[in-house]
């Protein structure tokens, strides 16, 4: 009896050696060696740099990379300011076609209207292509909902602004500013940090359907200039596409109200932009996408012929 107990233990003592034990310290170093990727906090930017391209067609990208942006030597600080316009708010995505074209870029991007839409897609990295597309799929989305009211305000944040909610207004690449007026505190506030989703939202909803606080703030102050240059910016190029006349397919007298004194602020403005870039979109209702490929195709012809204009004028942008 007392052989076969030895001959069990020592065949236990075999069996646990030869299947690899391993100390508890060794088994902590295999673990942090292992990296579970679905519990990364780590979000991908969308891949820009390499692909500038003069195609009217917009395309979803595929890859995605992590983004490094090397100011241009001697570039101005410039601060791009991207003005309200409705559904003509698609032009800017052309004026940014051409900046990245031409290889220059804002160092601080403003939206208002729409346009922070795009300001903060461009803000974080996205190619001007890629915004276009997805706002054109938004478009496709579209069943009849009227601009700025409580339906198309929610098919903007599940369809239009989904991707970038959840982010902060300083995670961008570049520096961006959303400005909207808060009813709390009667002033017009440069919202540089926040929660970005909030903010975007809140700067299309003119009824206070989703925000009770916050609006957009076109209608007060379209230029915080202290708060810009505050960021080291040298110079002002804003974008207007008011300033040539304001038309509705079935605009309501309060909208058209609003974007009345809309035009009037930035005609103001002009006094406070070092660079002003107008627009002459009279003809594109800013509430109608019946337009909207004839709009595009002009708008890209405006920006190559705006920033062509402003480099054969060294403004050095």
């Amino acid at each position: 009896m007392k052989i076969a107990k030895r001959l069990l233990l020592i065949s236990l003592a075999l069996s646990y050696f030869s299947c690899g034990h391993q100390d508890p310290s060794n088994r902590l170093n295999d673990q942090s060696m292992t990296v579970d990727w679905s519990n990364v906090n780590i979000k991908p930017v969308p891949k820009i740099l390499d692909q500038a391209t003069t195609t009217v067609g917009p395309l979803p990208l595929t890859k995605n990379v992590e983004i490094t942006s090397t100011p241009k030597k001697g570039r101005v600080p410039t601060a791009l300011i991207l003005g309200p316009g409705g559904y003509r708010s698609l032009s800017h995505i052309a004026l940014l076609k051409e900046l990245r074209l031409q290889s220059e870029e804002p160092s601080v991007i403003v939206g208002h209207g729409l346009a922070s839409v795009i300001a903060a897609y461009y803000a974080f990295g996205y190619e001007p292509d890629y915004i276009e597309w997805k706002f054109f799929k938004f478009i496709n989305e579209l069943n009849g909902e009227e601009i700025f009211e409580k339906d198309w305000l929610e098919l903007v944040k599940k369809k239009l602004v989904n991707e970038l909610i959840g982010n902060r207004v300083e995670e961008g690449r570049l520096t961006l500013i959303i400005p909207t007026w808060s009813e709390s505190k009667q002033r017009v506030v440069f919202h540089k940090r926040g929660d970005l989703g909030a903010i975007l939202m809140a700067n299309l909803d003119h009824k206070g359907i989703l925000n009770k606080d916050l609006r957009p703030a076109f209608t007060f102050r379209t230029i915080g200039e202290k708060e810009i240059k505050d960021l080291g910016v040298n110079r002002i190029i804003f974008v207007d596409l008011l300033i040539n006349g304001i038309t509705w397919s079935r605009g309501s007298g309060f909208l058209n109200g609003i974007f009345e004194k809309a035009a009037s602020v930035t005609l103001k403005s002009e006094a406070k932009a070092d660079i002003m870039i107008s627009y002459p979109l009279k003809e594109y209702r800013i509430d109608d996408l019946s337009q909207l490929a004839d709009l595009v195709f002009k708008s890209k012809t405006i920006a190559k012929e705006k920033i062509q204009s402003l480099k054969s004028e060294k403004t050095n942008l």
